[in-house]
């Protein structure tokens, strides 16, 4: 990850395990329904459930599209602020096409499974 794109330190690890977490409890099913939006409004640290949602781009939509968890507009905003929050670097930057990978599986994910059409 580029110098431009680390969280203040501490903040994203934590918030990257505590996603898994839920992430495998609700492919599960160990607890009722899995949102996005729950997750990051009960967060510690917001900005690092941006951070983790953008981290594991398309994985953390894995509930959504293998475990029959309703996708809502309000889980398509964290997606989105996560984004904002943590854009791509330039295309010149070293990580550029690992952001480029992750950043193609979250749009295909959205596009193909996700947003109704």
């Amino acid at each position: 990850m580029s110098v431009a794109h680390q969280a203040a330190s501490g903040t994203v690890e934590p918030a990257v395990s505590a996603l898994a977490s839920e992430l495998v409890g609700a492919l599960r099913h160990d607890g009722g329904e899995f949102s996005l939006r729950a997750f990051a409004e009960t967060a510690a640290e917001p900005v690092g459930t941006l951070g983790a949602v953008r981290g594991l781009g398309a994985d953390a939509l894995a509930p959504f599209l293998l475990a029959g968890h309703p996708f809502t507009a309000a889980d398509a905003d964290v997606v989105r602020a996560a984004v904002a929050a943590y854009p791509a670097p330039p295309p010149a930057a070293e990580d550029a096409a690992l952001w480029a990978a992750r950043d193609g599986g979250l749009v295909r994910v959205l596009a193909v499974s996700l947003i109704p059409t």
